[in-house]
């Protein structure tokens, strides 16, 4: 096991004498494009929130269209709304003229908008600027940095274009570094060249390369504003898909990144990746992939290749991974959960699994970090910026806790309250014997089970309340109206009323208490069109005295015939008393509980 004597990361502040004299140019979008998109954005129909013009996928579009135009302001009407390292040499208005006739005003197909905004062309000027000045120029009142706002939307792009002109040697190698999409949050990556094959003995096949995000940090009490650089892996598949993943209720989607040697709108060669989003349909002929609006349906409208099938990514993604002067290369983004085919196998061989994870495992080694550091560092040098300081290595060995007679005060014995919303038998009976076996609680005679019941502890005595939660568990319909805006609306209108019911029939409490509900998890209510009321109990329930837990209903157990594992001389699983454990005492813990950890031998421990 190799010995590093330092831990460090990537991380660089300007220099206290630094300056950093960068040449860029800023524009502001023509107060009548704004008039103007504004208007035919407020008649369309459908639209998605009213007044906000959808500008995500013109963020999007901007450096696919020129790779020198680094920001879009959420500020539209800011005069430095637009920033560019150099002007743009296509004109501007023909990527605002695509975005508008395709995600602004498609219900007004004849409007020809490149006449319209060719009227008011653009003025770029020079805009030259001491990112190191701006980075420490204020502060705010508790001496945390705030840099100003080109520091946040210009410096991560530089240095990731810095890198891809200088190129990058790690461990021996010599990266050219590619340029990936901007990000909403200003984060800027370089991949470090085109993805490399991987095949493991099992015949998993992927694909796989390195990138390194730039991203800026505050501390707060720290002024000095703070670049990070992090080393990161990004997979792409290689095989056809048998699973991608649904991520809650929505359908599942899937991202690629786009590349073409000669670029996408003009025929100048660029390194840059652009990043789409595609959705997993179900039709009658079984799942297609298709390509989501906003950046996806505007390259595929103005590239210069030709774009590639959707639903080949999901089919054959090897045969999309490389890029001519006629097609666009388009590499499937791996997530966690998504599997592939395996090669076929002969039919003489033993049976084995059709499917496969990545091979690429996404892992690194604490000097995989430190040879970023050590590369990165003399590159930063001429642009003023330094390492932080280097953090020595925390030594291995720590002191031994004090005994729990020490560490908890003297008192009076504390009593818990516990509210069980439920009307299940079983479960109740599931919380009983949580309390009973797991948590080693002695039961106090009750008078009826539904009148609260006392549990004594070594330590504490807990009290559980039950409740009849009637209809606040069961979900409120979620609207079908055609038009979103107004199914939205009337989803928020039932989620006051829900929120209004909570507060009329749960009264508050005097002492404080923890809260288990029984509720079905976010996939029932998904499947049966309802809305969530998880988001209001969460919401409501801490004004109304209560700290909340949710717990998924105790089904019976199977048959025992099954290798269900059940809780000795009950119905129940095992599994579902260890739950009802675990939602207590997380109940507990929210209202002050604190259990006793355990003591280390005496032959271990270590004097204070």
């Amino acid at each position: 096991m190799p010995h590093y004597p330092r831990q460090q990361s990537a991380v660089f502040v300007f220099a206290p004498d630094a300056e950093l004299n960068v040449h860029t140019r800023s524009a502001a979008i023509p107060a009548p494009w704004l008039r103007h998109l504004r208007t035919v954005w407020e008649t369309r129909p459908g639209r998605h929130s009213a007044g906000s013009l959808p500008t995500r996928s013109l963020s999007a579009l901007l450096p696919a269209f020129d790779p020198r135009i680094t920001a879009l302001s959420h500020h539209l009407e800011s005069p430095h709304a637009l920033r560019a390292t150099a002007e743009p040499a296509a004109p501007f208005d023909l990527a605002v003229a695509a975005w508008a006739a395709t995600d602004v005003a498609p219900h007004l197909p004849n409007t020809d908008w490149e006449a319209l905004l060719g009227e008011h062309p653009v003025q770029w000027r020079n805009d030259d600027l001491d990112l190191a000045h701006l980075a420490r120029a204020c502060v705010h009142p508790n001496n945390t940095a705030n840099p100003a706002e080109p520091v946040w939307s210009l410096l991560p792009s530089l240095l990731a274009e810095h890198i891809t002109t200088t190129g990058l040697t790690l461990a021996g190698h010599d990266y050219t570094g590619w340029l990936g999409p901007t990000q909403p949050d200003n984060r800027r990556r370089v991949y470090l060249g085109p993805p490399i094959a991987l095949t493991d003995r099992t015949g998993a096949h992927g694909l796989y390369t390195h990138y390194i995000e730039f991203h800026l940090e505050t501390i707060p009490g720290d002024p000095q504003v703070r670049m990070h650089a992090d080393l990161h892996m990004a997979r792409f598949a290689a095989r056809p898909m048998s699973y991608i993943p649904r991520r809650g209720d929505k359908a599942a989607t899937l991202s690629a990144l786009l590349h073409t040697d000669t670029g996408f709108l003009t025929s100048h060669e660029r390194r840059l990746l652009v990043q789409a989003e595609l959705t997993l349909q179900h039709t009658g002929d079984g799942p297609r992939l298709a390509w989501s609006p906003r950046i996806s349906r505007l390259l595929a409208l103005l590239s210069r290749p030709r774009y590639p099938a959707p639903d080949t990514l999901r089919t054959d993604p090897a045969s999309l991974a490389t890029s001519t002067e006629q097609s666009v290369a388009a590499w499937a983004t791996h997530s966690t959960g998504m599997r592939y085919y395996l090669p076929e196998r002969p039919e003489a061989t033993p049976a084995a699994r059709k499917s496969a994870e990545h091979p690429a495992a996404p892992g690194y080694q604490p000097r995989d970090h430190l040879e970023v550091f050590d590369a990165l560092t003399p590159l930063f040098a001429p642009l003023g910026l330094i390492p932080t300081a280097a953090t020595r290595k925390a030594p291995a060995r720590t002191r031994a806790l004090p005994p729990p007679s020490a560490r908890i005060p003297a008192g009076p014995r504390p009593h818990y309250h516990l509210e069980h919303w439920t009307t299940s038998p079983r479960t109740r009976q599931a919380l009983h014997l949580a309390l009973t076996d797991k948590l080693q609680l002695t039961p106090e005679p009750s008078e009826s089970a539904d009148s609260p019941a006392t549990y004594t502890g070594e330590d504490f005595t807990l009290t559980v309340h039950p409740y009849d939660p009637g209809t606040l568990t069961g979900g409120t319909p979620r609207s079908t109206h055609p038009d979103r805006a107004v199914r939205r609306a009337e989803d928020d209108q039932a989620r006051a009323a829900h929120t209004q019911q909570i507060h009329d029939q749960v009264p508050r409490t005097a002492a404080l208490r923890g809260t288990v509900i029984e509720l079905e998890d976010q996939h029932y209510f998904g499947r049966n069109q309802l809305l969530d009321p998880k988001t209001s109990f969460k919401a409501t329930l801490p004004a109304l005295g209560r700290r909340v837990q949710c717990m998924r209903p105790v089904l019976p157990a199977p048959d025992k015939a099954s290798k269900v594992k059940r809780h000795p001389g009950t119905d129940l699983r095992s599994s579902d008393i260890e739950r009802a454990a675990a939602s207590a005492l997380d109940a507990l813990r929210q209202i002050g509980y604190l259990p006793d950890l355990p003591q280390p031998p005496a032959s271990q421990a270590t004097s204070s």
